[in-house]
């Protein structure tokens, strides 16, 4: 429903489609998580966009970790 009332904030690359045999779906990229953030208002949804926000922000900072550790076990074969 979101996206069919927001068309503007979900360009390409913002929301993908998953088909299979026993789903048929819309899922988000990062890009399209934070669009649907804008658009949800209420207080329950207000929990959504923090249930949406800290995963993300979780896997954000996870994958900067293991750069940072790439680098340096990098730096240790030098």
């Amino acid at each position: 429903m979101s996206i069919k009332n927001n068309p503007e904030k979900f360009p390409h690359g913002y929301v993908f489609e998953i088909t299979d045999e026993e789903k048929n779906a819309k899922d988000f990229t990062e890009k399209g998580l934070y669009m649907l953030a804008t658009i949800l208002k209420s207080k329950r949804t207000t929990k959504a966009n923090i249930a949406i926000i800290e995963p993300l922000a979780l896997h954000l900072l996870a994958g900067n970790l293991l750069l940072s550790c790439c680098v340096e076990m990098a730096s240790f074969n030098d």
